[in-house]
């Protein structure tokens, strides 16, 4: 009851534990953003675009998600609502993080995860900081592609799962 571990978890077993642990130290679409962003000369548009894509050909390729995202099929394509907020509202917060770092340090998979993500960079960001205001050669507007299955089934906004990412996702390659 001392107000000193106001902020304490007890946890009534070393699996519930261990499982906290693996939840906290998976990586997240705030990690990778601010990784992009604090290591590239990114816009909005193209962080979006990239972050997907990065994650898109990660979970079709390496047939597991590299981090926990939420995109919806926002008008422009797949946007993470989280990421979103932060980049317009709190973009120091972004600058000023450093998890993703941290995280690889305790996976032990700084190189290989890396090595991911500026391999993605290198690939679409140029190529969509090319195509900001231009709809028309949109590869993720394409009919078919996971962002128009999305809004097909819900609309404006609707999530863009992961069986539509594996169903379709090579209908937007680029």
């Amino acid at each position: 009851m001392d107000p000193y571990f106001t902020d304490v978890k007890p946890f009534n077993s070393v699996d519930g534990f261990l499982d906290q642990v693996r939840e906290l130290s998976q990586l997240n679409s705030i990690d990778v953003a601010s990784y992009l962003i604090r290591h590239y000369e990114i816009r909005p548009f193209s962080l979006q675009k990239t972050l997907y894509y990065i994650y898109a050909d990660q979970l079709v390729d390496g047939d597991k998600r590299l981090f926990i995202s939420n995109f919806v099929a926002f008008d422009q394509g797949p946007v993470d609502q989280e990421v979103y907020r932060y980049n317009k509202h709190d973009h120091d917060s972004l600058l000023r993080q450093h998890e993703l770092e941290k995280k690889l340090i305790i996976s032990g998979k700084v190189d290989k995860i890396e090595a991911i993500i500026d391999s993605g960079v290198h690939k679409y960001n140029q190529y969509f900081d090319s195509l900001w205001g231009d709809p028309e050669d949109n590869p993720t507007h394409r009919q078919g592609s996971p962002w128009s299955i999305a809004r097909d089934h819900g609309g404006q906004n609707a999530p863009i799962l992961d069986k539509y990412i594996l169903k379709a996702h090579h209908v937007e390659q680029i």
